[in-house]
Order: C-alpha cells, then structure tokens, then sequence
C-alpha cells in the first residue's frame, strides 16, 4: 500500500501508514535489529535521538540512537519520558469507556447533554452528535488551526476557545456520516470525562488508568515543564539549526495530546487496552468497532487506527507535537508490540526521517 498521510493543521497528531515486506517468523532480537536499522536511518535524516522496543508476549528489548539531550550528549535513554502527542487519544478514549462500563455514560448519549451549550455555531446540533462519534472522529467538527506560536507563547488556552477554533468553520458533513481526524473532538470527550466524574480529566485518567496499571511514567499534566528524566524535545528550524521546545503548553491539546509517557507505560497499556485487562467485554467490542478512514486501507476505531499490514492487522497511532514524533503498534490481543519516538518534530508531516521511522516500525512488528 502506498504511504499517505492524513495531516492534520500544522501536523498536530497526524496519521499515515506504508507496508513494507520483511521476513516472517523472526525473534525479538530480529525484530529490534530491523527496528534500530530504521531508526538510524531516521537519526542520520536528522533526528537528534530515536528510542525504541519491541515486545512479543514476555519478551522485550529496548533499542536506541542518537543523543537525548544535544547540549550535554546524553545517550537517548529508553526509559525516559516524553510527549507522546496523539497517542494520548486511547487514553482518552478508554477512560470514556471505562466510564460507561461504570454506567455514568453512554456511547449513544449526546455532547449537548453532557456539555449544553459548548458546541455551537452555524450548522452544527449538539443534539445529534454522539459521544461516540467523538472518539471514532465521526462528529463532523473541523481540526481547530495552531501553529508553533500556540505551543510556546502567549495566553493558556481553555478547553472551550479549542472547541470555538473549531466550530468557527463549517462542519465537515452530518454527525456519524464523514470521518475527519480533528482533536477538537477528543477535547470535547476530556470535558465530558470532567462532567460525568466531576473530577479534572488527569484525575479521572489516574484513577481508572495510570494508577490500576502501575503507569508510574504517566500522566496528564497540567504544568508547561516536564518532570522527571525525559527527552529533551526540539525543532528544526533551519537544515542544521534545532530550537529547544521541551516546555510547551499543555492546554493547546490537553485531551486530545498532552499526556507524558514512556514507551513500558504506552506498551503496558496498550497491551491491557487490547487483550481485555482494562475493558470489559462490551466495551472492547465498542473499542474495536471501526469506521473507514480517508485513506484507503485504514480504519478507525475509538482511539486507535487499524490496517493490515500483509502480514496481519494491527491497531496502531501516532503522536506528533512539536518536539517529539511517536509511533506505537499492537497486534489485536496486544501481545506483539513495538513503540518508538523521536525527539525532533517541526510540525510537516512525510519528512524523510519520519519515512524511515513509518518503514521501521511496520517492519519491526512485521518480523514478531
């Protein structure tokens, strides 16, 4: 299947996928040599570092290149934290399910009784748009439009002037009938989170996620700095000149990117997302029931993409804020794993070293 990529305004978690032909039947060492093969090509592209695993039941490696800090030369750590950016959607998307399997919600409920009044413009009713067709990107709300500007300077941004970015364009088609990947929907489902549990997001996120699941690495935070030992994040500004932009606003994505992790948290939780651990039975089946997506091949379900990938389907995102590039893919019980980021980003999508990263990653989960 030819790349392509779906980006969103000023690449803000965009999605896009290629297959690639690998040898099947191969280890994990294998498949973290085919992995760190694309990674270094990513580096030698212009990714100051690329951390890396693969995972196969109980078996894992990690792998890395390049320099997770430019100015003092630290090695790219793998245990490190960084922005994981869109990837923060099945984090949202779970603790929605999580929250109807607890009977405080419903799928089939609508944004206007969660948030009356929120969405509003010409051409939209709240009334129709469901809380599903948030998470599955079906509600019809256009992206809201950022740039780098938006992440680094000038006013915090509130939930509702995201959603007005948005809805200040005509919708993209009727509720549940047109697929369109923005994040104002995933922010509209960190507000109903808020509305039903009548707790912040993040305390919503850490009760039924974080803590249940041991994810000491991760969390939704609501200061601009981040904590801990983590990738510095940067910005291409010119062909050889990177701007450190490690401290960024969190409010310009919140639900929909703003979550901190490490690749053993993101792979734990996928792992528990898809083999039933976190979920009950019906709520999995909501999880994993897709829509067409606008690329041929791809799929959407709520949180998480699918696609085969010719040598078996596996549910997939990626996450894309300035500074960090994140790729993770599952097999559908989450026993086959691989997750990888990359701390440069300046927001364009099909750059040659995200290619090189795209191509590694399917490879990799290719050679489990």
């Amino acid at each position: 299947m030819k790349a392509k990529r779906f980006s969103v305004v000023a690449a803000l978690c965009g999605l896009g996928l290629s297959t690639v032909a690998v040898p099947a039947e191969a280890s994990v060492p294998d498949a973290a040599q085919v992995l760190l093969d694309g990674m270094e090509q990513g580096h030698a592209a212009g990714y100051p570092g690329v951390i890396g695993m693969v995972r196969d039941g109980g078996q894992e490696q990690s792998v890395h290149v390049g320099v997770g800090n430019r100015s003092t030369n630290a090695a790219a750590d793998p245990a490190a934290r960084f922005r994981i950016g869109s990837v923060s959607k099945s984090f949202t998307a779970a603790t929605v399910l999580l929250l109807e399997a607890e009977g405080l919600l419903d799928l089939d409920d609508s944004v206007e009784q969660w948030l009356p009044g929120v969405v509003s413009g010409t051409g939209y009713d709240a009334t129709q748009i469901k809380l599903r067709h948030l998470l599955n990107q079906t509600s019809g709300l256009p992206q809201y439009t950022m740039n780098i500007d938006g992440f680094l300077w000038g006013a915090e941004w509130t939930p509702q002037q995201l959603v007005n970015g948005a809805t200040k364009k005509a919708p993209i088609g009727a509720p549940g009938q047109t697929w369109h990947y923005s994040n104002a929907n995933y922010v509209l489902a960190g507000m109903v989170i808020e509305a039903a549990t009548g707790t912040s997001a993040a305390a919503a996120m850490q009760a039924r996620i974080f803590t249940p699941l041991g994810l000491a690495d991760t969390s939704l935070p609501s200061a601009n700095t981040m904590a801990g030992a983590h990738l510095q994040g940067y910005f291409l500004t010119t062909p050889i000149t990177y701007m450190t932009v490690t401290t960024q606003k969190v409010s310009a994505t919140w639900t929909a990117g703003a979550i901190v992790s490490t690749l053993e948290d993101i792979a734990t939780f996928e792992r528990a997302l898809l083999d039933g651990t976190l979920l009950p039975p019906a709520q999995l089946a909501e999880l994993k029931t897709t829509v067409p997506t606008d690329t041929a091949g791809t799929s959407y379900g709520l949180g998480l993409a699918k696609n085969d990938l010719g040598c078996g389907e596996a549910w997939w995102h990626n996450g894309s804020v300035p500074g960090y590039f994140t790729l993770t893919y599952a097999s559908d019980d989450g026993s086959r794993q691989v997750t990888l980021t990359a701390n440069e980003n300046h927001l364009l999508g099909g750059t040659p070293g995200q290619t090189h990263l795209w191509n590694g990653g399917v490879s990799a989960f290719c050679a489990l």
